[in-house]
This record gives C-alpha cells, sequence and structure tokens, in this order.
C-alpha cells in the first residue's frame, strides 16, 4: 500500500478514462500527443513490457507539477489519468519509485 494523502490535498482536478474501442484509442492517442507536443510536458518515465506501454509526463517547474499524465496501454485498451494541482515534486517522484518495485 501506497500512501497518498499528502498528494491527494493538493489536487485541483482529476480526470480518469479507460477505453476499450479502437477508434476512442486512436482518437486520445491523437490528443495526448497534441498536448504532450506543446512543450510544455516533459516525459518522467517510459516502461515497455510484455505488450504494455506505460508513460508519465508532467508539467511544472523543478519543485512543483501542476499537470501529471498518466497512459498505459496495452492489448486490451487503455488507461489514462490526468491530475492537476500543486504537487511537491520529489513526494510524486518518491511515490513513482515506490509503486514500481512493487
Amino acid at each position: 500500500s501506497l500512501d497518498i494523502g499528502s498528494l491527494i490535498s493538493s489536487f485541483h482536478g482529476f480526470y480518469m478514462l479507460e477505453i476499450t474501442e479502437p477508434s476512442a484509442m486512436t482518437t486520445l492517442r491523437k490528443d495526448v500527443a497534441s498536448m504532450i507536443g506543446t512543450g510544455r510536458y516533459e516525459l518522467l518515465m517510459e516502461m515497455k513490457e510484455e505488450g504494455e506501454t506505460l508513460n508519465i509526463y508532467t508539467a511544472g517547474d523543478e519543485k512543483v507539477i501542476d499537470s501529471f499524465v498518466f497512459m498505459a496501454t496495452d492489448t486490451d485498451g487503455m488507461q489514462f489519468i490526468c491530475i492537476n494541482g500543486a504537487m511537491n515534486r520529489s513526494d510524486v517522484e518518491k511515490l513513482i519509485a515506490a509503486a514500481v518495485a512493487k
């Protein structure tokens, strides 16, 4: 279990989609690529394993993340999460490292 209580209080918006329809997946991929392509977001982590791809992007500065985008794709569908807020970058990076290690 991961303690995310300290981060939740900093959220201004939380958006989550789970998509299995191929055309909707194509549309979401294009929309995310367009959003990431603005230069505002940076790739925090990319992981590929056995047909699954995970990308995590952040926007903000070296201390605060004001937008966090998580997109996971596999053969069955796609999961998209976007969190907006004022999250401490080091707390988010520690949380991700702990989650990946499990």
